[in-house]
């Protein structure tokens, strides 16, 4: 359609790119040698024009996006860019009191955290570099699944296993994101029976220092809470186990690990993490002995 006085006086950006390659190829279907005449024209009509839009693109959308990613990452509820740590005042609450319980000179050390499983940033790093272990280890068998055929999150062969398998180390890597679990193997994880095995297990590991409480109601406090945020009867459970002491963050400088487990609902795309270990009070006074939390590190045999 023909343009109108308001679009000559004032082109739209496509206006422009248009008009300029209708110059250019005016130019060269008539074999002239000033190919350029047509664009140059184009560009230069509204030069004031031009350097408005450039003003408002360098002076406001560039800061207003720069915001918005910002916004964005304070969101995001940690540190590192990715899963998305839920906020659920209910296991802070809890965590606080079980990481205040002791028995004699031992007291527990425990992290009970809330994650949805979209990935982002960070991340996606992690999950493609998960991936190629699976790609070099095939690659080594000859392209035969049989060493990924048995896992506790199915056949590895799978992409949905995989993907469980990465979203419990990322869960572990932002609740401790001092380390970097991308190397733990699926072998070193358990799929749980059912909720109650983990119930009695749970119990079993803490009826030592909840006797001591004066609330008699924390471990029923704690299992309605877990089945409120991931609803213990749909989600899949499992536990994890280190194959090397000392090297991870629930056994280092003394520390004792009584249980890592998972609760991992696709449903409501969550993963709830709960993980207690347990360590001697500090008793002495030497400075160079303690850590910053004010432990000192023990011999594991004496727990």
């Amino acid at each position: 359609r023909p343009a109108s006085g308001s679009e000559l006086l004032h082109p739209s950006p496509g206006g422009i790119v248009l008009a300029t390659l209708a110059g250019y190829c005016a130019a060269i279907k008539r074999k002239k040698s000033a190919i350029l005449v047509g664009g140059w024209r184009a560009l230069t009509l509204p030069l004031p024009w031009l350097f408005a839009r450039a003003c408002f693109f360098l002076f406001f959308l560039l800061p207003l996006a720069a915001f918005w990613s910002l916004a964005r990452a304070r969101n995001s509820g940690t540190g590192r860019q990715g899963m998305k740590y839920l906020d659920e005042p209910a296991l802070v609450g809890l965590c606080d009191e079980l990481n205040k319980l002791t028995s004699g000179d031992v007291r527990l050390s425990c992290r009970l955290e809330a994650y949805s499983l979209k990935l982002a940033g960070q991340d996606r790093r992690v999950a493609r570099e998960v991936e190629q272990q699976y790609e070099d280890q095939l690659s080594r068998s000859g392209g035969s699944y049989d060493g990924l055929s048995v896992s506790p999150f199915g056949p590895l062969s799978d992409r949905n296993a995989r993907k469980t398998h990465i979203n419990l180390i990322l869960a572990m890597n932002h609740t401790f994101p001092d380390w970097d679990f991308s190397n733990v193997r699926a072998d070193e994880f358990m799929k749980m029976p059912a909720f109650g095995v983990v119930q009695n297990a749970i119990t079993t590991d803490l009826l030592e220092f909840v006797q001591q409480s004066s609330d008699g109601t924390l471990l029923d406090r704690l299992f309605l809470s877990l089945d409120q945020i991931a609803p213990v009867n749909e989600s899949s459970i499992y536990s994890y186990t280190s194959d090397v002491l000392g090297e991870d963050p629930f056994s280092e400088n003394g520390m004792v690990p009584l249980f890592n487990y998972f609760l991992y609902h696709k449903g409501l795309k969550k993963i709830l993490f709960f993980s207690c270990c347990k360590r001697k009070l500090s008793t002495a006074m030497d400075s160079d002995e303690e850590d910053d939390r004010g432990y000192t590190p023990v011999d594991m045999d004496d727990l």
